[in-house]
């Protein structure tokens, strides 16, 4: 009881709640950039301003949680000079590539479609894992789990309404999740050794920039 009243996060119940918490939010991601594009009138095939739009999005909330992470340090939260390169590699494949694709993915298909496809990032994080970083041993449950989650997802775009798949919008989206899934790998390597909100706000903010230029050029 000692060790839960100074750590709550050892507690594997307050822990389930929070992750529920951030998959509801997660959840709502899709729908929410859908209905920003209506709010903004950007129209599915203005790929360069669903780019600004997200860069605006990631580069604001860097800002936020660098903010909030500084004044509980009081002070400005700085990664180390060696950790830069975490920086930019996290960004890339978290914010950058990620998200490129998520979005413009999300202009061509459905709310519903994209926040599905979006829990993919979990099971290529899994792939990942096993195969590609060793961070862990492939299990035949989450080999059978990562086969049934891939399963339905194609038994959702191959049947019912809006069926069918496009390059361009459930793809894009898929590769998306495979970024993410990538990006979960190095979160867990470099947190180790890096404090992982200073590098998140950090990364967001760097990645938010590189899409708003993008956009704006």
């Amino acid at each position: 009881m000692e060790s839960l009243r100074k750590d709550p996060l050892s507690n594997p119940l307050y822990v389930c709640l929070i992750a529920a918490v951030a998959c509801l939010l997660w959840g709502s991601a899709a729908p929410m950039i859908k209905r920003g594009y209506a709010l903004f009138a950007i129209a599915e095939t203005d790929t360069w301003s669903i780019l600004l739009f997200a860069g605006c999005r990631f580069a604001l909330a860097g800002l936020m949680v660098i903010l909030f992470s500084s004044l509980a340090g009081r002070g400005l939260r700085l990664p180390r000079r060696d950790s830069w390169k975490n920086v930019l590699k996290l960004s890339f494949f978290q914010t950058i590539s990620q998200y490129l694709l998520f979005y413009i993915g999300v202009a061509n298909c459905s709310g519903v479609h994209s926040a599905i496809l979006t829990g993919a990032s979990s099971l290529w994080a899994i792939l990942l894992a096993c195969y590609l970083m060793r961070q862990e041993e492939m299990t035949l449950a989450k080999l059978l789990g990562c086969l049934l989650g891939f399963g339905g997802i194609l038994v959702m775009n191959l049947t019912g309404e809006g069926g069918g798949v496009t390059l361009t919008g459930e793809g894009f989206v898929l590769l998306s999740g495979l970024c993410g899934g990538m990006s979960s790998c190095l979160a867990k390597v470099y947190s180790k050794t890096e404090r992982p909100v200073v590098l998140t706000g950090w990364q967001f903010l760097l990645g938010g920039l590189i899409l708003m230029l993008c956009g704006l050029a």
